[in-house]
């Protein structure tokens, strides 16, 4: 069911990425809105003004809104070029529809198109860095209660190692030849070898509770409005060890997104969270998660399964990135997707020789 529990609507149709930023295109999201939206079925559409959002480095978000009119305001959500190469669309589309049916919380949808979905507008703006960085007691409350959702027959079984590794199988040679240093420096099948024969194992002995994952938890995706929090933005998500989200939000807390100079992004190693952060984050979840009084071991048990789970983290999104410079189908934007990369890359080795000193004495 979707908003107030009406069927969703689905439009066997596409909105064309170039016409956008035309006549046309605006056309055909007000007239998309009018069919979408039933207290919208008279509204003259010259009376809904447009306005671009986010051009974000996955989708296209849009506000539709009426002035001066009671009804709710509308989000088209448009799916970049070629994304289809990390997100499994029909998987998504799955996922937001079990998700719409948990309550207007996460998302409450309108309907759907080939390449995208009408939604309600939620209320609510991004945390900045300095917000992101303190502790959010409700945010860390919202991702217990996301990894606890049960939509089994969404499971698959996979790790967070299989992400990495059907990544690994997309990247191809640098489409430009300014970017092949960037690949000269990170030994992409050296450091997917890494994976194989150490990190694998390592998260493996963790024996890690399996939950639903959001997999991409940066202030972006996250709504604040008084003191409640909004998760939203779900196409990476899927089944694997439960504390990845929080693994990747430790991640999260060093990048700088919103930076309007190339590379547009700055990687902080010194803004990640101390250790007495990581505790007081992972207590909140926990009392969320089991809706009891965490031990000390049980809170030190979920930080460490956390930083053992942020290497991957580490190297997903810099996979991400590397396939942006190779795959030619990708909208490529005037972004840093090299420099994203090795940042990562480079962090997950000193990473690594803080999280286990003695692997690094054995290489050494």
């Amino acid at each position: 069911m979707s908003h107030k529990g009406l069927p969703v609507t689905h439009f066997d149709e596409k909105i064309k990425l170039k016409t956008l930023t035309k006549e046309k295109g605006i056309l055909k999201m007000k007239d998309m809105a009018i069919r979408s939206v039933p207290d919208w079925r008279d509204i003259d559409p010259s009376q809904i003004q447009v306005r671009l959002l986010t051009g974000a480095l996955s989708n296209f978000v849009y506000l539709l809104k009426v002035p001066n009119n009671k009804t709710e305001n509308v989000i088209f959500r448009i799916f970049g070029k070629g994304t289809s190469t990390f997100v499994n669309r029909t998987l998504e589309d799955k996922i937001v529809y079990k998700l719409s049916k948990q309550g207007p919380s996460y998302v409450d949808l309108y309907s759907t198109f080939i390449n995208g979905r009408v939604e309600v507008f939620k209320n609510g703006d991004c945390p900045n860095m300095k917000e992101f960085r303190g502790i959010i007691p409700d945010l860390y409350k919202q991702m217990a209660h996301f990894n606890g959702l049960t939509f089994k027959k969404l499971d698959t079984g996979e790790s967070i190692i299989d992400r990495i590794y059907h990544w690994y199988d997309k990247l191809g040679q640098p489409i430009l030849e300014c970017d092949q240093h960037f690949f000269d420096e990170i030994n992409v099948a050296a450091w997917i070898a890494d994976v194989k024969h150490f990190l694998d194992e390592e998260i493996r002995k963790l024996n890690c509770p399996r939950g639903f994952c959001h997999c991409d938890l940066q202030e972006g995706n996250i709504l604040m409005h008084s003191s409640n929090v909004t998760i939203i933005d779900y196409e990476y998500s899927m089944y694997m060890e439960r504390s990845y989200d929080l693994g990747n939000h430790f991640i999260e807390w060093m990048v700088e997104n919103e930076c309007e100079e190339y590379p547009g992004f700055e990687f902080c190693i010194d803004k990640a969270p101390t250790k007495e952060q990581k505790r007081a984050m992972a207590e909140i979840y926990l009392q969320e998660w089991s809706l009891k009084a965490p031990t000390k071991q049980e809170i030190k048990t979920l930080v460490w399964e956390a930083d053992v789970l942020s290497l991957a983290s580490l190297v997903v999104w810099a996979l991400w990135a590397l396939i942006h410079l190779t795959d030619s189908t990708l909208e490529r934007r005037d972004w840093g997707y090299g420099e994203y990369a090795l940042q990562r890359y480079r962090y997950y080795y000193i990473l690594k020789d803080q999280l286990f000193p003695q692997e690094a004495l054995v290489i050494n």
